[in-house]
């Protein structure tokens, strides 16, 4: 009878023993399933958040701005007297000459007798020496000295048909000299032996 016992208490360990090992192993099981799903939840959640992240980005990004060359056309402009000075460059022969600056203007008004402190405007190209009498004067008088600027530069004009050639060399450019004035109020002295090309040329930018 006792040796039943014994054999009765001894199952009954085991099979205990035995149910506690299954509910470990499917406590283990459920641990590792809630662990994989959290695991997938979290990755899926961070996916979602960055692409949320960079379409966000990507919608709020600032647009370029323009190219220098944009702000280079909106800012830079030439003046007129340089552009018909340019025409008339490109349509007859010139020799080397100086380039009248805010610097230079007092000695032009020397040479010239043509205050260019009462101009808006203006282009003189005047030469190195005065054997040679080639020049160029394009200026446009401020407001309110379009007379005296005008009377400057017909006096200068005159001077330059009447009494500028001291050699028969330079009887050729003094002919071929004008001078005029352009559709915007620009006052100009072309001395060249084509001179009427250049006034030609600055006329052909006014069409």
């Amino acid at each position: 009878m006792k040796k039943l016992l014994a054999a009765a208490a001894i199952l009954s360990i085991a099979a205990f023993a035995g149910c506690s090992a299954n509910n470990n192993n499917s406590a283990d099981s459920s641990s590792e399933a809630v662990s994989d799903t959290s695991s997938a939840s979290s990755e899926s959640t961070s996916d979602t958040t960055s692409e949320s992240s960079s379409d966000a980005e990507s919608e709020t990004a600032p647009a370029e701005s323009g190219t220098s060359e944009d702000t280079s056309d909106e800012n830079v402009s030439e003046s007129r007297a340089a552009e018909y000075a340019e025409a008339a460059l490109g349509a007859a022969q010139w020799p080397d000459m100086e380039l009248i600056t805010e610097e230079t203007a007092d000695a032009a008004y020397s040479f010239m007798g043509i205050d260019l402190s009462l101009c808006e405007d203006y282009y003189v190209a005047l030469p190195y020496t005065s054997v040679d009498l080639a020049r160029i004067v394009i200026v446009k008088p401020s407001e309110g000295n379009e007379e005296t600027v005008k009377s400057q530069v017909d006096s200068h004009f005159d001077y330059i048909k009447t009494s500028a050639a001291d050699y028969p060399t330079q009887e050729a450019v003094v002919d071929g000299s004008v001078s005029g004035e352009t559709a915007d109020g620009y006052y100009y002295i072309f001395v060249s032996e084509n001179g009427s090309a250049a006034a030609d040329a600055v006329a052909a930018m006014e069409v």
